[in-house]
C-alpha cells in the first residue's frame, strides 16, 4: 500500500512529549491517519503522557482527548 505524504512533528520534553504539528493531505481526511498518527506517538513514548496542540479543538475533542489549559492530553487506547 503506498502512503500519502505524511508530516508529524513534535518535541520531547521532560514532562511529555508535545506534538504541534500533525498534518494530512486533504485528499487523505477522514480516513483516521490523524489518529492512528497520534496513537503511534503514544506506542513511541509509552513512558511519557503525549500532548497536542492545535486550533482544530473540535476533532481532537471528537477523538477524546482531555484538554489540559490550552493543549489536549492524548489518551492512549
Amino acid at each position: 500500500m503506498k502512503y500519502p505524504c505524511l508530516i508529524y512533528s513534535g518535541k520531547r520534553e521532560i514532562n511529555g512529549v508535545y506534538i504541534y504539528d500533525l498534518l494530512v493531505r486533504k485528499a487523505h481526511t477522514g480516513n483516521q491517519i490523524g489518529k492512528l498518527l497520534m496513537e503511534q506517538a503514544c506506542r513511541d513514548f509509552p513512558d511519557q503522557s503525549v500532548y497536542v496542540m492545535s486550533d482544530v479543538d473540535v476533532y481532537y475533542e471528537k477523538l477524546g482527548y482531555m484538554r489540559e489549559g490550552t493543549i489536549f492530553e492524548v489518551i492512549a487506547l
